[in-house]
């Protein structure tokens, strides 16, 4: 009973890892600082987290952004484009969003 241990935690490790991953079309939240990335003719708005991947969020606008810029926030929205090792940088619509002034 005691050999097969190891094995049976690993299997709960990865069952749990791969229900942490959001899939596309999920709703969830996520926590960091908005940032507004690329240049003029390209803006890209991004939310990086502070222990994680940064997010592009789409349904915003760059002037919301902007007003947003640096401080913490916490965004609510559904997935577009799932983390995973071949995707650059995934990807969340905006449904809402709450921040707050950086301490």
């Amino acid at each position: 009973m005691f050999r097969r241990l190891p094995a049976a935690i690993i299997v709960a490790a990865c069952t749990l890892t791969a229900c942490l991953t959001p899939t596309v079309g999920a709703h969830i939240a996520l926590e960091g600082k908005i940032r507004v990335k690329g240049n003029v003719m390209f803006p890209v708005i991004v939310l990086q987290q502070d222990d994680g991947p940064a997010w592009e969020l789409t349904g915003m606008t760059v002037a919301a952004a902007r007003e947003q810029f640096n401080q913490r926030a916490t965004v609510h929205g559904t997935v577009t484009r799932a983390p995973g090792k071949d995707t650059w940088m995934p990807g969340l619509r905006v449904d809402s969003l709450e921040s707050r002034p950086e301490p």
